[in-house]
């Protein structure tokens, strides 16, 4: 990232296999998590629809040179979720990133 762009954290969950079949989360492009996600391979992530509209250039099996983890690589946006609520069922969508349960822990960041 060039040193004149922000970066922002962005909200973000780890989940299990079957998170969004067992909540009714359509994944709208791309995939689900599953047995290709596990902590050894590549930092995939899921992406709502806010998301992806918003920091454009994401699309699913793509690295998304602007999604990172604080520290590390880049992310492959492996699909793209509709958008959701977290905290309310009247709150406005926001961008939202799904990390894979397997894959462990981290901060996200992307560009402002």
């Amino acid at each position: 990232m060039p040193a004149n762009q922000q970066s922002i954290a962005i909200r973000s969950a780890d989940v299990g296999n079957g998170y969004f079949e067992t909540l009714d989360i359509p994944i709208i492009r791309g995939r689900d998590f599953d047995s290709r996600d596990q902590c050894k391979r590549a930092e995939n992530v899921i992406v709502t629809e806010t998301m992806a509209q918003r920091f454009g250039r994401i699309r699913p099996d793509r690295c998304a040179r602007g999604i990172k983890k604080e520290g590390g690589g880049p992310a492959e946006v492996i699909g793209i979720a509709r958008n959701s609520t977290y905290a309310s069922i009247d709150e406005r969508a926001v961008p939202f990133l799904y990390r894979s349960y397997e894959q462990g822990d981290a901060t996200w960041r992307a560009p402002s």
